[in-house]
C-alpha cells in the first residue's frame, strides 16, 4: 500500500475512533494483488459491520479460506480483504487515479 493510501487508512482510523458516538460503521474491501486494485467485497459477501471485530472476523476467514484454496491449487493468492471506517475509501479520492 502507498504512503498517500496508508495516511488515509490512518485518519480515517483516527477519525472513528474519536467521533463524538465512538463508533462508525466498518466496510469491508477486497484488495487484488496484481494491479493493487480495491473493489467493495463480492455481492455474496456481507460488506457493512457496526464493529471492527465483526469486520475483521469476516475479513480473517475470507482471507484463509482464500489461502487454502489457493494452496491446494499451488497459486499464491490473488486477492485480499480488509477492514477499513466507513470514513476511508482506499481507492483514493474521486477522479484521482
Amino acid at each position: 500500500m502507498s504512503a498517500v493510501r496508508l495516511s488515509i487508512a490512518a485518519f480515517g482510523l483516527l477519525a472513528c475512533a474519536t467521533s463524538a458516538s465512538g463508533e462508525c460503521a466498518w466496510i469491508l474491501w477486497e484488495q487484488t494483488v496484481v494491479g493493487n486494485e480495491w473493489t467493495l467485497a463480492p455481492v455474496d459477501a456481507q460488506i457493512v459491520f457496526d464493529t471492527r471485530p465483526q469486520c475483521e472476523a469476516w475479513a480473517k476467514q475470507r482471507n484463509e479460506a482464500h489461502q487454502t484454496a489457493s494452496g491446494a491449487t499451488g497459486r499464491s493468492p490473488q486477492r485480499t480483504w480488509h477492514c477499513l471506517p466507513d470514513t476511508v475509501d482506499p481507492r483514493g479520492p474521486k477522479g484521482m487515479k
